[in-house]
């Protein structure tokens, strides 16, 4: 039974390393961060009780990774960008949380909040914007012109973009 398993995982599911790899690291920050996703991810594939029952080693590889992903980032703590989004109205922290943080599409966002996809994109909008101010009170975002329109690329004070 456990060389069925075996050849199972060694054949279905990891030749999928690269592609999940690739889509860990729009969720983690580092090679090693990566790394740990994709074993852990590997590790929960490998438990699973019914793996024969698994109609696509690639989908649930993806699913099971995204959501570690996810938990990962929740535990994190972030003091300054929580206490900028704590600034925000509940629905647009929500709809930006779910947008930047957990990268749902507008159309994914919209079926869990019931709301119309431009809806979403005007409280992504707002969230985004609300953000941006407080990063320029708190000191933590450097602009050459302080009336720059939204969407101005602007330097964070660690020397990386921001927009």
């Amino acid at each position: 039974m456990a060389d069925a398993r075996h050849d199972w995982f060694t054949t279905e599911v990891c030749r999928h390393r690269t592609a999940l790899q690739r889509y860990l690291s729009r969720f983690a920050s580092g090679a090693a961060d990566i790394e740990e996703l994709v074993q852990d991810t590997f590790v929960r594939v490998y438990a699973l009780d019914d793996y024969r029952s698994v109609e696509s080693p690639k989908a649930l590889l993806f699913r099971i990774g995204h959501k570690l992903a996810v938990e990962r980032a929740r535990r994190q703590p972030h003091p300054a960008t929580d206490r900028g989004m704590d600034g925000l109205a509940p629905l647009c922290r929500r709809v930006l949380q779910l947008r930047k943080v957990f990268k749902l599409s507008l159309e994914e966002i919209s079926q869990v909040l019931d709301l119309s996809p431009s809806a979403i994109e005007k409280h992504v909008v707002r969230g985004l914007v609300g953000y941006r101010d407080y990063l320029r009170e708190s000191g933590l975002l450097e602009t050459m012109d302080p009336k720059l329109k939204p969407g101005t690329v602007c330097r964070l004070r660690d020397g990386g973009d921001a927009e």
